[in-house]
C-alpha cells in the first residue's frame, strides 16, 4: 500500500537513483524514486542541488541520465524550497545536535512542508527530529519500506 502521509528523499537517494556502478543500492534507489511520482513526496530544491552537484563531482561524463532524471522527479512531485524561517530552524538545531547543517536544513523545509519521514542513509533510523522520522531504505526491513515503493 502506498503512502499517502508526505514524506521526502534525501539527495543520496537521488544520487543511487543516477549511479548505475551503485549496484542494489541503484535499483532501489530507482524504485524509491519512480514511486515519488506516485506518492505523496515532496521533494526540495536543496536535494535535487545537492544529487545535480555530488553526481557533477563525480561522473561528469554522464550527466544526460542525471539531467534527465532529476528534471523527471521536479515535474512529477511537489517542489519545495527553504524559506528564512527553515534556514533559522536548520541553524537552531544544528547547534543544539551537533548534525551536518544540510541534514537540518532538509529537515526543516521538509517539516514545514508536511513531511514527517525523510528517507535518508544519513542520519540513524531511530532518530526522531521534531515530528520528523528517518529511515535508511538500505537498511530498513521491507515492511517499513514497503509504503515507498511502487
Amino acid at each position: 500500500m502506498a503512502s499517502t502521509e508526505p514524506y521526502t528523499l534525501d539527495a543520496n537517494i537521488l544520487f543511487y537513483a543516477v549511479d548505475s556502478t551503485a549496484g542494489a543500492k541503484h535499483r532501489l534507489a530507482v524504485d524509491l524514486v519512480i514511486a515519488a511520482s506516485r506518492h505523496t513526496c515532496v521533494m526540495t530544491v536543496q536535494a535535487l542541488s545537492e544529487a545535480y552537484f555530488s553526481f557533477w563531482r563525480k561522473h561528469r561524463g554522464q550527466m544526460g541520465v542525471a539531467r534527465f532524471l532529476l528534471s523527471e522527479v521536479r515535474e512529477t512531485t511537489k517542489v519545495v524550497a527553504a524559506s528564512s524561517e527553515d534556514f533559522a530552524e536548520a541553524i537552531a538545531e544544528h547547534e543544539r545536535r551537533n548534525v551536518q547543517f544540510w541534514d537540518v536544513l532538509l529537515w526543516a523545509t521538509a517539516r514545514r512542508s508536511g513531511c514527517r519521514l525523510i528517507l535518508t542513509e544519513n542520519i540513524p533510523d531511530s532518530n526522531l527530529i521534531g515530528g520528523v522520522r528517518y529511515l535508511n531504505p538500505f537498511t530498513a526491513s521491507t515492511a517499513e519500506l514497503a509504503p515507498y515503493r511502487r
